[in-house]
């Protein structure tokens, strides 16, 4: 209970310096999902990898100049969740430190917090090979 507790506070300083007051949604944990959004992992997904770029876009336009927070853990195993500030590699384009300690199914949320608008979230599934 006590290692739960220490990766949802570290989690949840790592979004508060990321996204500011923002962050108070728990990096998409409580944003509003708003369908128009679509969130992607682009590229293999394995335990070898810890970058990648998530691919952001509304109605099929590239979101650019965003602050994204991703958030993903494996499915039943809340403790193993991973949190990171995404930076903006190219239009649309986000990357992010992801480290999958296991394979199998994680499930998260991807927060877009774009400027002068509330944040959502976007729900994330992905399989680790």
């Amino acid at each position: 209970m006590l290692l739960v507790a220490a990766v949802a506070s570290a989690a949840f300083a790592v979004a508060i310096v990321a996204l500011g007051d923002d962050a108070r949604l728990g990096c998409a944990l409580n944003a509003p999902f708003d369908p128009s959004y679509q969130a992607e992992l682009v590229g293999p997904i394995d335990m070898e990898r810890t970058t990648y770029e998530v691919a952001i876009s509304r109605d099929g336009r590239p979101i650019e100049g965003a602050k994204v927070c991703a958030t993903l853990a494996m499915t039943g195993m809340e403790a193993m969740g991973v949190s990171d500030a995404a930076a903006e590699t190219s239009k649309g384009t986000y990357e992010v430190q992801i480290s999958f300690q296991m394979s199998g199914r994680w499930e998260g949320n991807i927060l877009i917090a774009e400027s002068g608008k509330r944040p959502v979230g976007v729900p994330l599934k992905v399989v680790v090979s």
